[in-house]
């Protein structure tokens, strides 16, 4: 009986230790970070594991490259359940307690106290592009929600969207345009740039000119404009800078 025992008991360890091992390298994957209040979600790449400490990167679901910005994250445990702790690049304190198989759930903190809850959920590395085209599609619906109204001349309402188009010399490739929030003095925000998806930051207030022009420095470098104008469904560009350079593109119209 007490072999019998002692064998039991050694193969309950061995369980224990599998199935520890086993809940351990399950950390070391892809998770989706959602946090109260935000719509955009965010990408946790969980790299590799070493003894307690994760090193994982943070970066939004919708961004095509990949993060570099790694960071330790604390494994521990309480009352039975996987615990983990990090510190994000801003400041903000992540706690986070296993809910059941592949979640995770608890709070996230400010510096300045205020907290919000926060939650990850365990995907496949296969499942990262359809979780970047739902993110892409969601973000592209709230950035160009406010369609231009009544009050808005037409000149101007037309640019609202996102643009794409391919400048004929020079080998740049395709930019992306988007234009959103056209208001009644023609003042919108916008962004340019070679990512192509609709961005959730970086715009800039541009105002279209009264004959439905929207002029801005597009290259920074050399302090080169680009100037768009409508004909007819779509935006014919021309780029020119100080040195002498020119270039040409027609930008068509990929979302509305």
């Amino acid at each position: 009986m007490k072999r019998i025992l002692s064998i039991l008991a050694a193969l309950a360890v061995v369980f224990n230790f599998n199935y520890a091992f086993a809940q351990n390298q399950a950390l070391v994957s892809p998770w989706i970070y959602t946090l109260q209040g935000h719509y955009i979600t965010w990408l946790l790449q969980v790299v590799k594991k070493e003894g307690n400490t994760l090193t994982a990167t943070l970066a939004p679901t919708t961004q095509a490259e990949p993060a570099t910005n790694n960071f330790p994250i604390t494994v521990g445990e309480t009352e039975g359940k996987t615990t983990l702790s990090f510190t994000t690049e801003t400041g903000n304190r992540i706690e986070l307690t296993e809910k059941d198989e592949g979640r995770f759930t608890g709070t996230w903190t400010n510096k300045s106290g205020d907290e919000k809850w926060v939650a990850i959920r365990r995907i496949s590395a296969d499942a990262i592009p359809s979780e970047r085209a739902q993110q892409r599609k969601i973000v592209a619906e709230k950035m160009l929600s406010k369609k231009p109204r009544s009050d808005v001349p037409q000149a101007c309402a037309a640019f609202h969207g996102h643009w794409k188009g391919s400048w004929s010399v020079g080998g740049i490739g395709t930019r992306y345009l988007t234009v959103s929030e056209v208001a009644a003095d023609c003042t919108a925000k916008i962004t340019y740039g070679s990512n192509e998806s609709v961005p959730v930051s970086g715009y800039m207030n541009q105002r279209i000119s009264d004959d439905g022009t929207l002029e801005f420095v597009c290259n920074s470098s050399t302090g080169g404009t680009c100037r768009f104008k409508l004909r007819g469904s779509d935006l014919w560009a021309n780029y020119s800078n100080s040195g002498g350079g020119s270039n040409s593109a027609v930008f068509e119209r990929v979302l509305n």
